[in-house]
């Protein structure tokens, strides 16, 4: 007779090995934000409303912006301004940043198209004189003139085939930012009424992040221009990534390394003078941040949350290689998974062999490693595949990616459904 604390004792581990541990990790009901027909698709924004930005592609290159909400579905942003080309960012109130088409009529179209041609003709003169500068000393000789090519450049007798002048490039089409608030199309009041402007971000205070061709800047709310200075004149910036709500900006300088106007920890010694790409800082001033590092002459990417006392390295199986895209206030970050090892694989499928045969045969044989994408999830040391936390999977044959989550554990992310690209919201329903 078994005693009962040994029956009770083996039911528990049982049930520990046929039950697994998803931690903080809930299950998700997936909704489907592209069809079938729309063959290219590409994600651009997710705010904490469940509101989805995203742009899809036709057979002929052809490229349509749509807003998704829970309340409407998809409405095309074409139809919200006339010459609307692209929106770029979308905050919380549901306020959009991007680019529309400049009326023809407009006078700054005229000054626009005499800059363009004026730098047309530098170009033209440049090119003349690098073919002076490239003809020989004396005229080839008949062998030379008979043998020699026809220049498809320049018809100029007795010359060496030159430096090319490219053919004129059409001009590039007019555009201007806007800002949709307020259920109205904004454009010329903020900005200025100047080409050459570029908008990159939006906080939800209204704050947009860009820059004039002068350098960086942050356009506020109640309509002040801030330019975007380090404190070193010297310590340039050379990409702005992002901003927060409390106006807190990060990017990198030449050499790759962190640069803002908040003090970060210096980075661990072992990745110092080596890439740090910002992906994302919350609201609470936190960074994920990656880091390329070099080791018996490889490359290796390791991924960080940065906080004002620390950097935390994000522990993950080391068989994979994976890229983080976001990370929500919670520090939850969603991305991608791939090159899976024949180990991985198994362990996924519950398959019961011996796992250190497996590690072993793993290693030798890198040719049946699987190169495909998987989306992924992660949060305090817990690593896991959306695509097992989906409970409505059908049509579904892969979630590739996952690239934005927001602060209400929704995610945004494209994967693969009946063979075509589509692009997919996440909605947490708990375990």
């Amino acid at each position: 007779m078994v005693p009962t604390r040994v029956f009770f004792g083996a039911c528990f581990l049982l049930c520990l090995m046929v039950i697994p541990s998803f931690g903080g990790i809930p299950k998700y009901e997936i909704v489907e934000l592209t069809t079938p027909s729309e063959k290219g698709c590409g994600s651009i924004a997710l705010n904490d409303r469940g509101e989805v930005l995203f742009r899809v592609h036709n057979d002929r290159n052809v490229t349509t912006h749509y807003l998704w909400t829970p309340e409407k579905g998809r409405v095309e942003l074409a139809n919200l301004g006339d010459g609307i080309t692209s929106v770029i960012d979308l905050n919380d109130q549901g306020w959009m940043i991007g680019y529309r088409v400049i009326s023809a009529t407009d006078p700054r179209v005229d000054a626009a198209v005499r800059d363009w041609e004026s730098q047309q003709e530098r170009l033209k003169q440049m090119s003349q004189v690098r073919r002076i500068s490239e003809r020989p000393s004396s005229a080839p000789s008949e062998t030379e003139q008979a043998t020699s090519k026809p220049d498809i450049f320049d018809s100029t007798p007795n010359q060496r085939r030159p430096f090319p002048i490219l053919p004129n490039r059409p001009m590039p089409t007019p555009v201007e930012p806007f800002i949709w608030k307020d259920d109205q199309l904004q454009t010329t009041e903020i900005f200025g009424n100047k080409f050459g402007v570029r908008v990159t971000n939006l906080n939800n205070r209204g704050d947009i992040l860009g820059s004039d061709g002068q350098g960086f800047l942050i356009w506020t709310n109640q309509g002040e221009k801030i330019r975007v200075r380090t404190e070193d004149p010297n310590h340039l910036i050379r990409n702005l990534r992002n901003f927060n709500d409390a106006g807190v900006w990060v990017g990198d300088d030449a050499r790759g390394n962190l640069v803002s106007n908040k003090e970060f920890p210096d980075p661990p010694p072992e990745i110092q003078r080596q890439e740090e790409g910002i992906r994302h800082i919350t609201n609470r001033s936190e960074l994920l941040v990656r880091c390329a590092t070099i080791e018996n002459r490889v490359q290796y990417e390791r991924f960080f949350i940065v906080t004002e006392e620390e950097w935390i390295e994000m522990d993950y199986p080391s068989s994979l290689e994976l890229v983080f895209y976001d990370m929500n206030d919670d520090r939850v970050a969603v991305g991608k998974a791939y090159k899976i090892t024949l180990e991985e694989r198994l362990r996924k499928a519950g398959v019961g062999v011996d796992w250190k045969w497996i590690e072993t045969l793993s290693n030798e044989l890198e040719s049946m490693e699987d190169y495909y994408k998987f989306a992924c999830i992660y949060h305090e040391g817990e690593f896991k595949y959306l695509e097992d936390r989906v409970v409505n999977p059908d049509g579904w044959e892969n979630l590739s990616s996952a690239k934005a989550i927001n602060n209400k554990g929704q995610i945004l992310g494209e994967g693969i459904k009946n063979g075509v690209k589509t692009l997919f919201l996440l909605n947490p329903i708990g375990d």
